[in-house]
């Protein structure tokens, strides 16, 4: 069987993985310590398209203010396949206020906000989430953070092509963009 992992699942392998690819040098530059791990970060930059976004088994209802890694059938609103979807896993939600600020921001200007910082924390697994603008200086980029509005939207986390390092959970179920259908054992 397939297994998709979280949001949080999947950026706590993403932190770790770097941490065990590349050191950061006192004079603010990075030394790959692993190549073949780093062959593995750089996925996460581009894997081939232009763009390292992955997706993962996360939506965010916008409306209701709840995160949800592994969401079931009930959770997709509308859009796509609604059968079987993450019946052998335990789904997990975090609320959020409703009336969060919305606005895209850097991480860094994100985390000076506490709804937001929360927000971010639970999105991603991470108790300290600075460590991903280090991922993002990495790749030559900065961290940009995209909470979802008032709709329910999938979260997709990587580099776009416009030089960003994303933690997105604003693109709508409408879309070919959120995974439904995991199979698993």
């Amino acid at each position: 069987g397939l297994f998709l992992p979280s949001y949080a699942c999947q950026t706590v392998a993403l932190v770790k993985l770097f941490q065990a690819s590349v050191r950061k040098k006192q004079d603010g530059s990075f030394e790959i310590i692993n190549q073949e791990f780093e062959k593995v970060l750089q996925q996460y930059k581009n894997y081939g398209p232009g763009h390292g976004y992955h997706n993962n088994n996360t939506i965010v209802d916008g409306a209701g203010g709840r995160i949800i890694h592994y969401p079931s059938k009930d959770d997709f609103t509308s859009h796509g396949g609604k059968k079987d979807i993450n019946k052998a896993r335990q789904k997990i939600e975090r609320p959020f206020p409703t009336d969060m600020d919305r606005a895209s921001s850097s991480l860094d200007d994100a985390l000076k906000n506490a709804v937001k910082a929360n927000y971010t924390q639970d999105l991603t697994g991470l108790k300290n989430p600075r460590i991903l603008i280090d991922l993002a200086k990495y790749f030559g980029r900065t961290v940009w953070s995209y909470p979802a509005d008032n709709s329910t939207c999938s979260a997709w986390l990587g580099c776009s092509n416009d030089y960003q390092f994303n933690i997105d959970s604003i693109d709508y179920l409408s879309s070919n963009y959120a995974a439904r259908g995991v199979r698993e054992p």
